[in-house]
């Protein structure tokens, strides 16, 4: 008796091949946002449906994260361009190492 070896489907060998590619071009070339999207949409077309909440999920989570640095930082260059904090920069020494009690 012969056993039957699991044949492939062929699409996802020709999936599994255009993405092998896509990733050694992606390595030399530099992807356009619209063909990592039409790849990343491939992939999760592939997935059962809690995988594809996983990268939602994982979706949600940069996007979060993507808007607190830029929040933080537009706070930060607000900060840097404001003059808030000038008069640290003319405060007067009050005290002098002459002051000091003991030198460490």
């Amino acid at each position: 008796m012969l056993e039957s070896k699991p044949t492939r489907n062929p699409s996802q060998f020709e999936n599994q091949h255009y993405l092998k590619n896509m990733l050694y071009l992606g390595s030399i070339y530099k992807m356009t946002k619209q063909a990592i999207i039409e790849r990343t949409i491939k992939i999760i077309n592939q997935l059962p449906e809690s995988k594809a909440e996983e990268i939602s999920d994982f979706a949600d989570f940069v996007i979060k994260r993507y808007e607190e640095q830029s929040l933080t930082f537009g706070i930060q260059s607000i900060i840097s361009n404001s003059q808030s904090f000038d008069f640290l920069n003319q405060e007067v020494e009050i005290y002098s190492e002459a002051d000091l009690k003991k030198k460490f």
